[in-house]
């Protein structure tokens, strides 16, 4: 399934290329429930340390998306101690 078109791939990999405020090129949208995202990038460089419900609790904890190691670190170790 393609998310978008060969042309939009090609503009969000160069406003990845070049920082900037840039308008978003594609919507997506949940269509059972409130989640939108709009893209205006893409970043081919980010490799992912850690599992999704990482990033989402420490999300949680910040009230945005993070990619800070100490915040991500943090998530990881409360989610092993709830664990044991």
């Amino acid at each position: 399934m393609l998310l978008f078109t060969q042309h939009q791939r090609q503009r969000l990999l160069a406003n990845g290329q070049n920082r900037g405020d840039h308008v978003p090129l594609v919507k997506f949208f949940s269509p059972v429930g409130a989640a939108t995202w709009l893209l205006s990038e893409l970043d081919l460089h980010f490799e992912a340390r850690f599992p999704l419900t990482v990033y989402v609790d420490a999300a949680r904890l910040v009230g945005r998306i993070t990619e800070d190691e100490a915040r991500l670190e943090a998530a990881a170790l409360a989610q092993r101690d709830n664990a044991l």
